[in-house]
């Protein structure tokens, strides 16, 4: 029979697991049917980790990439959508 005392020291001898590796990310590239708002001014400078909605449909969404167009002074930012999961992270 082992002691409390055993048992612990045994489990403190164990090597620690090895850090799994990051998951790659990849870079956002907006489509046709990318959500999107239009904005007055320069917006680009947009915080990648805020988190927008729900919308009429509960979803909520990140801003995934933004651009400016000088001569209409407009930026446009693109939205992706994200899980329910990762909502409760940020």
């Amino acid at each position: 029979m082992t002691t409390r005392k055993q048992r612990s020291r045994a489990l403190a001898a164990k090597p620690a697991p090895a850090p799994k590796p990051a998951p790659e990310v990849q870079p956002f590239v907006p489509t046709e049917d990318t959500p999107r708002l239009h904005y007055r001014g320069d917006r680009t400078g947009v915080d990648p980790r805020r988190i927008y909605g729900p919308d009429a449909f509960g979803a909520f969404y990140r801003a995934g990439a933004a651009e400016y167009d000088l001569e209409a002074d407009r930026s446009t930012i693109y939205f992706r959508p994200i899980a329910p999961p990762e909502r409760v992270l940020a």
